[in-house]
């Protein structure tokens, strides 16, 4: 989960957007959210976004098309819900969370994937690369072997990818207070930002070759998504 936030924080619509009138952005957090029973039922209760992928988005975008108030606020230190600790529903809540989005924009989509890749996970994958294989940048450097580490020829080059593995390490340390467990936890970094980079190419990359989706499994519902039915359906 410290390692989805990143993805978060690229499409996170601020809570201006949200609270503006004039604006036409608008969803509900589902775990937490007040509504007047006439406005709910003035908009159709659950019914009216019983099938939607995001209903708590959708219900959100109806108050909004209704011409209602909506204001969203910060309750950190007052109320907190716990996220799924199971990755089969993580896998697919990502893949919830992104498949409408590229829908919409898909650009947006694919250029945020690969700053989440560049930034999380090519880092680690070079330092193991240096680590373990060497010779092979030597090669690359034209650096003649003198049986000494990499690092000790290009120590600039070393820096330019140790010092993003530890500020990941550190926003990832800051993040794990946020889900209550130690910050040890962010040692793991590399292979959460590999399984988030593997959950979202799996979800996006039939959407962009086919105009589908696989199945999305979300409370018990499966949702497909294809161009015919022109959206997403269970």
């Amino acid at each position: 989960m410290p390692a989805w936030d990143f993805v978060n924080i690229l499409f996170k619509v601020g809570s201006a957007d949200v609270n503006d009138s004039n604006s036409k952005v608008a969803y509900l957090m589902g775990s937490f959210f007040l509504i007047k029973r006439e406005t709910f039922v003035n908009i159709g209760t659950f019914e009216s976004v019983h099938d939607a992928i995001q209903e708590d988005k959708a219900l959100g975008v109806l108050i909004k098309k209704g011409e209602y108030n909506m204001k969203l606020v910060a309750l950190k230190e007052m109320a907190y819900t716990p996220c799924s600790e199971e990755l089969k529903a993580l896998w697919h809540g990502m893949g919830r969370t992104l498949a409408p989005l590229i829908v919409k924009n898909k650009f947006k989509v694919i250029f945020n994937l690969l700053l989440i890749f560049f930034a999380c996970t090519v880092p680690f994958v070079v330092s193991f690369i240096v680590t373990m294989y060497p010779n092979i940048f030597k090669k690359l450097f034209s650096i003649p072997n003198y049986g000494a580490p990499f690092y000790f020829y290009y120590p600039y080059l070393t820096l330019l990818y140790l010092i993003p593995c530890i500020m990941i390490f550190i926003g990832c340390s800051t993040k794990c207070k946020k889900y209550g467990i130690t910050p040890l936890c962010s040692l793991g970094i590399p292979f959460a930002s590999i399984f988030v980079i593997a959950a979202c190419l799996y979800n996006v990359i039939p959407l962009l070759i086919s105009g589908k989706t696989r199945p999305i499994v979300w409370q018990g519902r499966q949702y497909m998504y294809s161009k015919e039915q022109v959206g997403f359906h269970i």
